[in-house]
C-alpha cells in the first residue's frame, strides 16, 4: 500500500513540471505574441525537450524567437530579426549547448548547416 502511495506521488509530482504537448503552441504565442511588433503573426513554431524556435512575421519584417521550458512556463531567450550566426554563438546567446542548438535547428530545418 505504501509503495503504490508512493509511486502516486512521484507520477503526480511529475506531471506538474511538464510541458503541457498539446497546449505549447498557444503557451508558446501567448509568451511571444506581446513582445513582437502588435500585428505580427507566429508561422512556425518547433520544440525539443527544453526549448523552442519560432518564425514570426510582422510585414515588412519577421524573425525568429528561442524560447526556453523553465520548469513551469516559457521564457524568451532572444528575439532576432538578423540572418542565422554560427552555431557556435546562436547556442552561446542562447545559454545552450552546442549539441541543444544542433538539435533546435535539426528540428526546425534538417538543412539548416547548408544556410
Amino acid at each position: 500500500m505504501k509503495r503504490n502511495i508512493f509511486v502516486l506521488a512521484v507520477l503526480t509530482s511529475s506531471l506538474l513540471f511538464m510541458k503541457p504537448v498539446l497546449a505549447n503552441d498557444s503557451a508558446i504565442a501567448d509568451v511571444l505574441l506581446p513582445k513582437i511588433p502588435a500585428h505580427g503573426q507566429i508561422t512556425k513554431v518547433v520544440t525539443t525537450d527544453d526549448y523552442a524556435l519560432v518564425r514570426w512575421v510582422a510585414d515588412p519584417i519577421g524573425g525568429m524567437a528561442t524560447l526556453k521550458w523553465t520548469g513551469q512556463d516559457w521564457e524568451v531567450l532572444s528575439i532576432d530579426t538578423r540572418g542565422w550566426p554560427p552555431i557556435e554563438i546562436f547556442a552561446k546567446e542562447r545559454g545552450m549547448t552546442i549539441e541543444e542548438a544542433e538539435e533546435l535547428l535539426d528540428a526546425y530545418d534538417p538543412t539548416w548547416r547548408q544556410w
